[in-house]
């Protein structure tokens, strides 16, 4: 009906003859009953019929062509986090201003009850943190005690972010505290509540060895192998399966054909690898036997992803491997115990 007939405002632009609309504020000022201001002038609104006060003055018109102030936008966040539990904020009273801000940024944009606006807020303020390494590297390693999962994946993708933007800007004593940090996260996996925490630990070393193994980081996945215990018969089976994650994007990254890499660095991730290929072999074996079990034995969606993970390790090296990773060394013997061939038939 709006849209056929059009409004009373509408009726009275374009016919300025036509009477006005009577509301309760014209019946009063006809009645005298309402009491206006000293002083003030009553002009009836062009739009709905309402009256409007206008304070005589030679500073009249200057108020009416005077543009309209924008709000400007309030500088930062001002998330406060109501309803943290008590170790929350006895974090948050040991961390600071800024980490009671990121918290509240991070918490705000998982909240339903956030308006789009407080949320874009929220965003740009995350980016903006990204976008600067050294307050994204000081904030990011301490975000990772937190208790809450979403605030560590959000400490750990930073991080990634971190190494992917900005590696080329950092010094080389910030490199080696980002590789002792990496190390330090991937001994401290087992700790980790949940799964796709770990797959994020594993990203985030991955883009250092990228850049960095094997020339200037050469021990590096000894010394993840170490730390799994892949040789010993007590190893951290958590542990073990991050390092085939590693394994497995690694691998991935020579076939990947990733814009971010170049071709120089893919030649010498591969030969890494082909280097390293006997205790990946033994890693693959290990893990892939003790998981799979006898044959018809049904596995469980924990053991599963194990033995998936490995495979997509075993797909990635497939084109440039040695046959001796599949097939052994021709003996019987050698074929049931260090071959790949095998496990690959029993599945």
């Amino acid at each position: 009906k709006v849209q056929e007939k059009g409004c009373a405002g509408q009726e009275r632009r374009q016919n300025p003859r036509s009477p006005p609309l009577i509301t309760r504020r014209t019946k009063r000022a006809r009645n005298g009953t309402h009491h206006y201001p000293p002083k003030a002038q009553v002009k009836r609104g062009a739009a709905f019929g309402h009256l409007h006060l206008h304070r005589r003055g030679s500073k009249r018109k200057q108020r009416e062509n005077k543009p309209r102030k924008t709000p400007r936008p309030k500088e930062g966040l001002h998330y406060h986090i109501s309803k943290g539990n008590n170790n929350t904020n006895e974090w948050v009273s040991e961390m600071g201003d800024m980490a009671e801000r990121v918290i509240a940024a991070i918490l705000a944009q998982q909240d339903y009850k956030t308006t789009p606006d407080q949320r874009q807020r929220a965003y740009e303020f995350l980016e903006t943190l990204k976008s600067t390494p050294r307050e994204n590297l000081n904030i990011a390693t301490k975000l990772i005690t937190h208790q809450n999962p979403v605030i560590q994946h959000f400490a750990l993708h930073s991080l990634e972010v971190l190494v992917k933007a900005h590696w080329n800007k950092l010094d080389n004593g910030q490199k080696n505290h980002l590789k002792t940090y990496a190390k330090k996260v991937f001994s401290n996996g087992a700790k980790l509540s949940q799964n796709f925490l770990r797959e994020k630990a594993i990203d985030f070393l991955t883009e250092i060895a990228v850049r960095d193994w094997p020339q200037r980081w050469p021990n590096m996945l000894q010394e993840v192998f170490a730390v799994a215990g892949v040789n010993r018969s007590d190893g951290d089976d958590l542990l073990m399966f991050m390092v085939l994650m590693l394994v497995r994007n690694l691998a991935s990254k020579i076939i990947a054909f990733d814009p971010n890499v170049p071709e120089k660095r893919c030649r010498e991730i591969q030969v890494g690898l082909q280097a390293s290929m006997a205790p990946i072999r033994f890693l693959i074996l290990k893990t892939t036997r003790k998981n799979l079990g006898p044959p018809g034995r049904k596995m469980n969606p924990k053991q599963a992803k194990i033995v998936r993970t490995a495979l997509d390790a075993i797909q990635a090296c497939i084109d440039w491997v040695d046959p001796v990773f599949i097939y052994g060394n021709g003996s019987p013997q050698d074929l049931q115990q260090n071959a790949i061939l095998p496990i690959l038939l029993s599945l």
